[in-house]
């Protein structure tokens, strides 16, 4: 015998026993695993790349969370900053209509929320101005006085 049908005699052999063990009631499925594994080595590349873009993608998520972040401070800021110039044109006695109240009072709300939700940012710099904006607001309501 030479090496090339002992070769093909062992192979015959071998996928006889993997097929007798893959119909028989032993859990073990050599045929099955053989193709796993052959479709591991196979995909290697495209796994590897799958494995690449889910990191990619999850930097990608982490940054967009950072930036609604900021953007959400800014969004507070400026409201904070609205607040501040309007209650020093409340206090210089500047009338202003009932809507430009309104917008004023929203943004007292979403800062006021922001603040309870950031309790590291700094929010005393309104506390005293919103009490005054509420106040004259008030006053304008009682005596429907509004520009």
């Amino acid at each position: 015998m030479d090496i090339g049908t002992i070769a093909a005699s062992g192979l015959l052999g071998i996928s006889g026993l993997m097929t007798v063990l893959e119909v028989s009631k032993i859990e073990i499925n050599p045929w099955s695993t053989l193709a796993k594994w052959i479709g591991s080595a196979l995909n290697k590349g495209v796994m590897d790349k799958l494995e690449e873009q889910g990191k990619a993608l999850e930097a990608v998520k982490a940054s967009t969370e950072d930036l609604y972040e900021k953007l959400d401070q800014k969004d507070a800021e400026d409201a904070r900053n609205h607040i501040l110039r309007f209650g020093d044109e409340v206090k210089n006695k500047v009338r202003h209509s009932q809507e430009y109240f309104n917008q004023i009072l929203d943004d007292i709300t979403k800062y006021e929320k922001y603040c309870r939700e950031h309790p590291d940012f700094k929010n005393e710099r309104t506390a005293a101005t919103e009490a005054i904006i509420k106040e004259v607001y008030q006053k304008c309501i009682r005596e429907n006085d509004f520009l």
